[in-house]
């Protein structure tokens, strides 16, 4: 044996190789996944109204949403910035996060059970422009949109692409 391992423990050629994923990003491995595994089942995802709570996502179908979502995203204009997302923790809270990376923005997951003065130093103190919430926390996004002064709009996240929202501001 070489090395003191047991043939049957080392690798002979590259077909044996582990095969590894060639993406480098996490949108990009979603996609890789998806084109290998279409209906395979991405995640249970916990969705409000579903008898039993859950249901399956397969991987062709989110990595779909999540490419539309960033198509979606860039059309309007985000890019290379933080992105602020409230929402529960659901299919489109994940889908606009992977969507907000492969658009080339960072997302800003905020911890929707916090209080306002709190989301508001998160958003401030990363200087986020947008905010993407879901419709179950648009009260939420309205009280954190007049509290965080760097905040210029707030998408509200509906299927399967946003509204816009422009905030006023008041002029200084």
């Amino acid at each position: 044996t070489h090395c003191g391992m047991h043939p049957y423990h080392r690798l002979h050629d590259e077909e044996e190789a582990l095969q590894l994923p060639t993406a480098q990003t996490i949108p990009a491995l979603v996609r890789e996944q998806a084109e290998r595994r279409p209906e395979e089942a991405f995640q249970q995802i916990w969705k409000p109204g579903v008898l039993g709570g859950t249901h399956k996502v397969p991987f062709g179908e989110f990595a779909g949403r999540v490419d539309r979502t960033a198509a979606a995203l860039r059309a309007r204009g985000l890019g290379r910035e933080r992105a602020a997302i409230l929402s529960q923790g659901t299919a489109e809270f994940q889908v606009y996060a992977l969507g907000c990376m492969a658009a080339g923005a960072t997302p800003v997951l905020l911890p929707w059970r916090q209080p306002l003065a709190q989301l508001e130093r998160m958003v401030s103190g990363t200087a986020c422009r947008v905010l993407l919430a879901s419709k179950v926390c648009r009260s939420e996004a309205a009280a954190l949109s007049d509290a965080a002064a760097c905040l210029e709009v707030v998408w509200y996240i509906d299927e399967p692409l946003p509204k816009v929202v422009a905030v006023a501001r008041p002029a200084d």
